[in-house]
């Protein structure tokens, strides 16, 4: 096994993956109130449920930080029938139930979905 992936292996969870993991979701929310203003925000709060209610199967601070880096670096997530993983279709599903025409961003809706699912877990711990 080369050095990288031990270090990184699945079962491997390292306090910097935690750290990192919390900042760039704190950084979504804070894109997020900046990028979801208007008539968009309706939107973004749809998938944004969508995205939480995926990451439900999740019940451990463990899973959901392996699953956020598994799914940013290994491509480990589940795809739907359409090739979207869970966000871009939350974000499909969204847009088509608002009547929206112009695409949201679904890296967007994924870190905020993490943080507030994150969130979620420590209120329940």
């Amino acid at each position: 096994m080369s050095e990288f992936a031990r270090r990184f292996s699945r079962n491997t969870l390292r306090r910097e993956q935690i750290e990192h993991g919390l900042w760039l979701w704190r950084q979504g929310v804070k894109r997020f109130e900046r990028e979801a203003a208007g008539g968009r925000r309706g939107t973004y709060e749809d998938a944004i449920r969508r995205g939480v209610a995926w990451l439900q199967q999740y019940q451990t601070m463990k899973e959901l930080i392996c699953s956020y880096f598994d799914f940013a670096y290994l491509g480990g997530n589940d795809v739907n029938e359409r090739g979207e993983d869970p966000f871009q279709a939350a974000c499909r599903a969204a847009e088509e139930a608002h009547g929206n025409t112009h695409a949201i961003s679904s890296s967007l809706v994924e870190d905020v979905s993490y943080y507030r699912r994150f969130r979620e877990l420590i209120e329940r711990a």
